[in-house]
């Protein structure tokens, strides 16, 4: 892909590393227009299962025991590459304002003990 790649890794060993690669807009639908694709990488430390979900919420997919491997979701077309980074930062933004509620928390009930 020649638009842009973007790698974070987590700051202990067992964390999945997260990659998102994408052309960039081109100016289409699927098959015309730009790919983005978004990749969870877990090296087999940690993380024991991978399960798949239809839409309906029912298992569709279930590998127990995984050691090492790479989860793809990919999105073809400029209208379904900017919903999946659009989903991607707003998820971002939730799990920090998440995180900090939680942290608020602990520390209000330390502060109670």
């Amino acid at each position: 892909m020649t638009g842009f790649n973007v790698t974070a890794h987590g700051n202990i060993c067992e964390i999945v590393d997260l990659e998102f690669d994408t052309t960039g807009q081109k100016g289409g639908d699927a098959g015309h227009g730009g790919v983005a694709v978004l990749r969870l990488k877990n090296d087999g430390s940690g993380c024991n299962s991978v399960v798949v979900r239809n839409r309906h919420g029912r298992e569709v997919l279930n590998i127990e025991s995984v050691r090492g491997f790479t989860v793809e979701i990919m999105a073809e077309g400029d209208w379904e590459l900017s919903g999946l980074e659009d989903g991607i930062i707003e998820l971002a933004r939730r799990i920090k304002r998440e995180r900090k509620k939680l942290r608020w928390a602990r520390e209000a009930k330390a502060d109670e003990a």
